[in-house]
């Protein structure tokens, strides 16, 4: 979703917003026993019938730096240390795939602002675990499936 909604405009512009709004955290692969659902909230919000676990996190967003990919970076609580297991069990090389939500927490069934991204690389810590999010994967693909060169093609090559 590239633009909020006229209603969460009208709320981000109130003064006394009894409301506010919630961030919700997405990460998911096959390699996991299930998709990983964080809230940036005290408590646990149960939306749509699935539930959030309600922990601290923090997101830097991406710098603009000469000849580097664009990166955010996610800072989840380590709180209770269930999050880290889940982690500890992929094996080497997985890929992630990150979604983050905006919500009102008077809608939070109502997405008003999503971006999804790989992770590009993750650390965890005692205090906190990081996840780094960009594209990474994408700006390092080839940019065709199949190159025309003397392996795949030896029929126009001279020699």
């Amino acid at each position: 979703m590239a633009t909020l909604s006229i209603s969460a405009r009208r709320q981000l512009q109130r003064v006394d917003d009894p409301d506010g709004f919630l961030m919700l955290l997405l990460i998911d692969s096959p390699a996991l026993s299930g998709p990983v659902r964080v809230v940036q909230d005290t408590r646990d919000w149960l939306i749509d019938g699935t539930t959030y676990i309600g922990l601290p996190l923090s997101i830097q967003m991406p710098q603009d730096v000469a000849r580097e990919h664009a990166r955010a970076q996610i800072r989840i609580d380590n709180v209770g240390r269930d999050l880290i297991g889940e982690f500890e069990r992929l094996p080497p090389g997985v890929s992630l795939d990150v979604t983050l939500r905006l919500v009102s927490r008077a809608a939070p069934a109502v997405t008003e602002w999503e971006f999804v991204s790989g992770g590009t690389k993750g650390a965890a810590s005692v205090l906190d675990i990081a996840l780094g999010i960009g594209d990474d994967e994408a700006m390092q693909r080839n940019a065709v499936a199949l190159r025309c060169d003397p392996d795949t093609s030896p029929g126009i090559f001279a020699g």
